[in-house]
């Protein structure tokens, strides 16, 4: 199923909860009725999931080291349990056409 990730930004009222997820689906169901869709409140935004993820790595006891010798599935289960824990959904299909990777600051 396609997704479109939208970000809603307004400037009054300043509460959080006076627009929740429900009354924006319900807006939404109104106009768009010939399309099943879910609207899911974003608990934290990107940056803010890899400064937490980062930061957990480094509070952690048991040290681990990532490079290109780093085996896939010791990060993917550190990446599924964070984001287990934090109730986040995993990535889009296709999600890999987006990323750009920096190059400044590559020790290769």
């Amino acid at each position: 199923m396609p997704e479109v990730v939208v970000r809603i930004k307004w400037d009054y009222p300043d509460e959080k909860f006076w627009l929740p997820p429900e009354s924006i689906a319900m807006a939404l169901h109104a106009y768009c009725r010939n399309t099943n869709f879910k609207v899911i409140e974003e608990k934290l935004s990107g940056s803010e999931a890899l400064f937490g993820f980062c930061a957990w790595l480094l509070s952690r006891k048991d040290p681990i080291t990532l490079s290109e010798q780093t085996e896939a599935p010791v990060v993917i289960a550190l990446l599924k349990l964070f984001l287990d824990t934090n109730e986040l959904e995993g990535p889009v299909e296709g999600w890999q056409e987006n990323l750009i990777y920096p190059t400044k600051g590559d020790n290769k």
